[in-house]
């Protein structure tokens, strides 16, 4: 009995052995190993065909070799001319469902431009840039427009701006009326405008904040050109496949140029090679025309002035001491206190930009004040502000401001012969002792320097001097010499310096060559575009620019064409564009004792 149960047991522990393996074997998994899938989605057929003429129909199926997904739709899409409805996308099965909401204009060619919405569900995988077109008419429209849209002030490129096209040629089209043909940039600023009708049209670009397809914000920012553009064949080659950037010294010789301005047309015969990118928006963008048969337009992006002014932000630096940020600069700012019981002096101080103010009211004893801020006698705005920040629970309140500190302009302890040693301070001096100031040349004491305010507000104060070369230098602050508008003073301070040797530095020989008696404003930068130096000029001439630290530097020059010596932007219906940039392209890589000598011809606008 025991020996046919132990037989029964074993029997059945075998045959479910065995099943088990036979059913391991054939079940199918998914291979190991092997190269990953990075083929997009491919489409098997569409209905109607992509490309169709005469399409009336609500619904557009396109259908794929695998399931996809739609990845950010929304931000992707554009549908040229714009809907004002936006169809509904369904994905059913290996195909996407479009269904549209409103009728379609009639004998117009339509675009869907999908950007990377559609991608596969395994990897990811995006079909990129793929555009469906139909068109209601009995003809597939197929001219275009393409070029590339630029920042004005810093020549780089803008990407997601939207290039669109008007068929109505009023100046106020872009605030009242919905584009006829739309496209958005790529992260090189590129755009294409495809399957256009032959007729000449308004073009606009726009950084639209709302979405609503109109210039209707303040801070959206713009670019036109005030001339009617005409669409050419597609048959011509594409920029955007061929790579060309604005700027790119390696252009061929025996080109041809043409741009526009505003309603005339210069043509310049060749195009040589010379080390400067520009904008050429002093008299209006332009449009190029190569030898390879090859468009390119080239349209330069601003932010208007927003003549309104608005408060933006309110703070308490600390204690009696206020900011208010101002969306335009404050030209003549004046404090009147409402809140009564106060006969101290307030001091207002504007930043370098006039649109932020700094208040201080030194003696004022009340925990909140009420005052008007005016701007040439009109009033900006009644605030009622606190003037005692807060103390944090368990911590005693701490007086940062009861001793007097100032920072200085020196650089790694160094100072450039020629230039000022620069003294900031946190707040105004009341009261100062210039002439008790101790500089120290070397091992004797020092004679001659002046010491004056920088300011009107006296948070500033420059020390003239005629700085030597590897020589140190110490400047003697004893203490109580100064006090400021709060009744502080300072501690005794030692500040220690020496003057920068020509072999440690590098030195930059600029000539310029300017093509008209007219001002410019030519800046050196660092990588990062930091100013460094800035020389305002008007003619001909070789600017030196001399102890520079050594590293990477970049040249700019702005046409200052209302010689106000800052750069001025567009404005776009009285039809003002920005004021003209150049950068020189040779970045300047200068190495210690190093002296480079450079040459730039600033080209006539519109060159």
């Amino acid at each position: 009995m025991n020996y046919r149960f132990k037989s029964y047991i074993k029997f059945y522990l075998n045959f479910w052995i065995i099943i088990l393996i036979v059913w391991s074997c054939a079940k199918p998994v998914s291979p190991t190993g092997g190269p990953k899938d990075e083929t997009p989605p491919k489409i098997t057929k569409s209905i109607p065909a992509n490309g169709t003429t005469n399409f009336h129909g609500e619904e557009i199926v396109i259908s794929f070799d695998e399931y996809v997904n739609l990845k950010d739709i929304n931000s992707q899409l554009i549908i040229s001319p714009p809907v004002r409805e936006t169809p509904d996308f369904k994905l059913k099965g290996k195909s996407l469902l479009i269904k549209f909401k409103e009728p379609r204009r009639a004998e117009t060619t339509y675009n869907i431009f999908f950007g990377n919405a559609i991608q596969d569900i395994t990897e990811n995988n995006a079909l990129a840039g793929y555009k469906f077109t139909f068109s209601t008419g009995n003809v597939l429209d197929s001219m275009m427009i393409e070029g590339k849209v630029i920042n004005s002030y810093t020549l780089a490129p803008v990407k997601s701006a939207y290039v669109m096209l008007y068929d109505s040629v009023y100046d106020s089209v872009p605030y009242k009326q919905l584009p006829y043909y739309i496209a958005r940039t790529n992260d090189n600023g590129e755009f294409e405008l495809t399957n256009l009708r032959n007729i000449s049209y308004k073009i606009f670009a726009l950084t639209d904040i709302n979405a609503n397809y109109l210039y209707d914000q303040p801070n959206e920012e713009i670019a036109f050109i005030d001339s009617l553009i005409h669409p050419w064949n597609v048959e011509i080659p594409s920029l955007l496949k061929h790579g060309l950037n604005h700027g790119d010294t390696t252009l061929m010789a025996d080109s041809v140029v043409l741009r526009i301005r505003n309603d005339s047309i210069a043509i310049t015969d060749t195009i040589k090679a010379s080390p400067v990118q520009d904008s050429t928006a002093m008299k209006t963008d332009s449009l190029m025309v190569l030898n390879m048969g090859k468009k390119y337009i080239q349209m330069f992006h601003f932010r208007e002035i927003d003549t309104t002014q608005n408060l933006l932000k309110t703070s308490l630096l600390r204690q009696n001491v206020l900011t208010l940020s101002y969306k335009r600069p404050v030209k003549n700012p004046k404090i009147n206190i409402l809140s009564g019981g106060y006969d101290g002096n307030p001091v207002i101080g504007q930043n370098r930009t006039n649109d932020t103010l700094t208040v201080w009211l030194p003696g004022y004893q009340a925990d909140s004040i009420m005052f008007e801020m005016t701007d040439n006698k009109r009033i900006l705005d009644t605030l009622e502000m606190s003037v005692k920040p807060r103390d944090k629970p368990g911590k005693k309140a701490e007086n940062k401001g009861a001793v007097i500190h100032f920072t200085n302009n020196l650089s790694q302890g160094k100072i450039k012969p020629g230039s000022v040693l620069r003294l900031n301070f946190q707040d105004p001096l009341e009261s100062y002792k210039f002439e008790d100031f101790v500089l120290i040349e070397d091992t004797i004491k020092a004679q001659g320097a002046k010491i004056m305010f920088a300011d009107s507000i006296r948070t500033k104060v420059n020390i003239r001097y005629p700085w030597k070369e590897g020589i140190p230098y110490t400047l003697i602050v004893r203490d109580s010499l100064l006090t400021d508008i709060f009744g502080h003073h300072n501690d005794s301070t030692t500040l220690k310096f020496t003057g920068f040797r020509e072999e440690e530095t590098s030195s930059v020989s600029l000539k310029l060559d300017l093509p008209e008696n007219t001002p410019y404003i030519v800046q050196l930068l660092d990588t990062k575009e930091k100013l460094i130096e800035q020389y305002f000029i008007s003619q001909d001439m070789t600017i030196n620019f001399k102890y520079l630290v050594p590293g990477k530097y970049k040249l700019k020059a702005i046409d200052d064409r209302n010689g106000n010596g800052i750069w001025d932007t567009g404005k776009y219906l009285a039809k003002i564009y920005p004021e003209r940039v150049l950068y020189y392209t040779k970045e300047l890589d200068l190495r210690a004792n190093w002296t480079v000598e450079e040459q730039w011809q600033i080209p006539e606008p519109g060159k």
